[in-house]
């Protein structure tokens, strides 16, 4: 999978922390991902996700935790989204 370079769009402020938005975008096949394996589950981006819409065997983080300065430092759960 080949990503298009961010676009920087402006910034939002979330509890006072100024974060950036960018518009970004990739093309082609996703290359690396293992064959899926019964019992396996990979956590991937939302990227890597949408484009292997055929996979039952993947996640994205969801509710994220956030540190000092706003940077996320985990998750408290894993998603599923729909897929259209």
């Amino acid at each position: 999978m080949t990503f298009v370079p961010d676009v920087p769009v402006g910034t939002i402020t979330v509890d006072g922390v100024e974060i950036a938005v960018y518009v970004t975008a990739s093309t082609g096949d996703v290359t690396g991902l293992p064959e899926p394996t019964q019992g396996t589950t990979h956590v991937v981006s939302r990227q890597v996700y949408d484009a292997c819409s055929d996979r039952e065997d993947l996640v994205i983080t969801h509710q994220a935790v956030r540190g000092e300065g706003g940077r996320i430092i985990g998750c408290r759960a894993f998603a599923r989204p729909t897929r259209t």
